[in-house]
């Protein structure tokens, strides 16, 4: 029996069950969103034979680009959302083998971490179209997959392939390429001179190429790393600064549970030191008002949790794309005010534990994380989804510094529970974000193409970001038709050019949202 459940593909059948789960949603998905117009635009240019990025492209992309022409080649451009999400799960399944084969997680515990990863909303949301940052994660993911290989056996081949991964995530995006950089500074202080030599030979290559042959394009020019509006940022130390803890307080509220099993397990594995105990507390509620009194937020976006703005939002998922305020969900603000708390309880308990285990937090993951907070200081608009490739190696920082118990039932029992608990809320709230975006989206991008059909110019009508970033965006008054998640009466100032046209129950078995519904309007001409 022992044997079985060692070799049973639990890992493997929880891929595939997660493909069976989110298929059906995914493959009703008919819109473009947020930035996939332009990757999608890209695809279908590479169709026939134009392989030259659109100028609004600040990605790389090609590495994304090159699997999106082959997949559309064989079912389609309007299928792409389909390979996301195969992404999306193999994102999932290189996780939990990271955990399996180098974390000594058995294949349940592997599996429940990597669905923390797979149900956080912003992994959920970027599951949805053609975005991006699973494509890029999937890299990331097999880069540090064939470094901790390395690491256990070197073997030239998985350096190659460490480094192979690498490349492609960078060419996906530019910052996907962190793992391969912190390999640098990680072997050096591992006095591992020759892999240090090499990996920056690689650096040096791959950025030399970049910067003075690849052919860049208007975007990633302005939004380079080099320009004093984004050297202010640095100077600006409250900024600096909100950007930092903002990332660390929402990958922790992402990893939540892990954070809290760290949490419990260094006190217990210190629990015969009454004065480490009592300098832990201590610490831990001086750092809480300190971290906190400083942090603003405002800065960046917005000054309450999830505090970054774009995808993830109170009220769902890029609620901003569409005008008007969205309607909310049941529980809304009690959930976001108790997450909040809870994560920066425990992210303040966390911080003092790191002394407990030395020199052992100088690792791979730190030195990472510590180098993509600092890029991200730079950055000229700092949004939400870039939190995205920081939570997969906080998770495994903290469970990197796990110390065997001598208790079994704090990981045979505790662990399970928490990571477990949190799964399930997380896996309900995503996927009813997800359900919800999904059939608005559907619904505004489906009706915009129907006006089309009839003759309406497509840049007469405001219906989503892509869609106007797409055709062209207009204004209230110059929109023949246009989308609000207001009522006349929530927007009175819809009633001096508008009338109702159309409206759409958004309703679906299940759903926690209050009056879920998006409204048509016409001009009156």
């Amino acid at each position: 029996m022992k044997n079985l459940k060692t070799k049973f593909p639990m890992i493997e059948i929880a891929a595939l069950l997660l493909l069976i789960a989110f298929f059906p949603l995914i493959a009703k998905v008919n819109f473009m969103q947020n930035d996939d117009w332009n990757r999608t635009t890209s695809v279908a240019r590479f169709l026939n034979g134009d392989f030259k990025l659109l100028d609004v492209t600040a990605t790389t992309f090609y590495t994304q680009g090159v699997l999106g022409l082959f997949f559309a080649l064989i079912f389609g451009l309007k299928k792409l959302p389909l390979l996301t999400l195969i992404v999306s799960v193999l994102d999932f399944y290189v996780f939990a083998r990271i955990l399996f084969d180098h974390f000594n997680l058995s294949r349940f515990k592997s599996s429940l971490v990597s669905l923390v990863l797979f149900f956080t909303p912003l992994h959920m949301y970027s599951a949805i179209g053609f975005m991006t940052e699973n494509y890029v994660m999937l890299f990331m993911l097999l880069s540090l997959y064939f470094f901790l290989s390395y690491e256990k056996k070197p073997k030239w081949s998985q350096f190659i392939l460490f480094n192979i991964s690498g490349f492609l995530a960078f060419f996906a995006k530019q910052s996907g390429l962190l793992i391969n950089a912190a390999a640098f500074l990680y072997f050096l202080l591992k006095k591992k001179y020759k892999e240090a030599l090499i990996q920056l030979g690689f650096l040096v290559v791959l950025l030399g190429y970049y910067s003075f042959f690849f052919p860049k394009t208007d975007e990633m020019g302005d939004k380079g790393f080099i320009r004093g509006i984004r050297i202010s940022h640095l100077l600006d130390v409250g900024y600096a600064y909100s950007i930092v803890y903002g990332m660390l307080l929402v990958a922790a509220s992402f990893a939540l549970p892990i954070v809290i099993y760290f949490v419990v397990s260094t006190f217990f594995n210190v629990r015969k030191s009454k004065l480490t105990i009592a300098g832990l507390l201590i610490s831990a509620i001086c750092l809480f008002f300190l971290l906190n009194k400083i942090y603003d937020p405002g800065k960046i976006s917005w000054a309450e949790y999830p505090y970054f703005e774009n995808t993830f939002e109170r009220t769902g998922f890029f609620p901003r794309s569409v005008l008007g305020t969205k309607y909310q969900f049941r529980g809304n603000y009690k959930l976001f005010t108790y997450w909040d708390l809870t994560s920066k309880v425990f992210l303040a308990l966390a911080i003092p534990c790191l002394y407990v285990y030395g020199r052992k937090i100088i690792n791979i993951y730190s030195i990472s994380i510590a180098g993509y907070c600092v890029l991200m200081i730079f950055v000229k608009v700092f949004f939400d989804r870039y939190t995205l490739p920081v939570i997969p190696l906080f998770i495994l920082f903290l469970l990197c510094l796990r110390v065997p118990d001598t208790k079994p039932l704090l990981t045979e029992k505790f662990f399970p529970f928490v990571v477990g608990s949190f799964v399930l809320v997380m896996a309900f709230v995503s996927t009813q974000l997800a359900i919800d975006f999904v059939l608005s989206n559907n619904y505004i991008w489906g009706k915009s193409e129907q006006l089309v059909s009839t003759g309406v110019k497509p840049e007469k009508i405001r219906a989503t970001t892509s869609w106007g970033k797409l055709y062209g965006l207009c204004w209230q008054g110059g929109c023949r038709y246009l989308f609000s998640y207001d009522t006349l009466e929530k927007n009175p100032s819809l009633k001096v050019d508008y009338v109702l046209d159309d409206e759409k129950d958004l309703s679906f078995p299940g759903s926690i949202f209050i009056k879920p519904k998006v409204y048509l309007y016409k001009r009156v001409l």
